[in-house]
């Protein structure tokens, strides 16, 4: 993970290194998950993004499938965040 993501967590996370602070997380969309298989109502934000094999690793790509940069997604992620937090349930 990318500094600039974990700067945007910390930032955008009262506690992130919890339990509920690991659920928010999810809830943002900071870590994607699209293919969280039960919970997908639960965490729309995670499973929105899409990802595919690069250069060995898994990236979050655009609709063109090139990757989106770290620091744009979690610059995305946190504006969404900041309109919208999700309270723990």
């Amino acid at each position: 993970m990318r500094r600039s993501i974990l700067k945007a967590i910390e930032a955008a996370i009262p506690a992130p290194y919890t339990a509920e602070g690991l659920y928010q997380i999810y809830a943002a969309g900071f870590l994607p998950t699209p293919y969280l298989l039960e919970c997908r109502a639960e965490f729309p934000q995670a499973v929105q993004w899409r990802t595919r094999p690069w250069r060995g690793g898994v990236a979050v790509v655009d609709e063109t499938g090139l990757p989106i940069p770290p620091s744009r997604r979690a610059q995305s992620t946190l504006e969404r965040w900041k309109e919208r937090p999700v309270p723990i349930t």
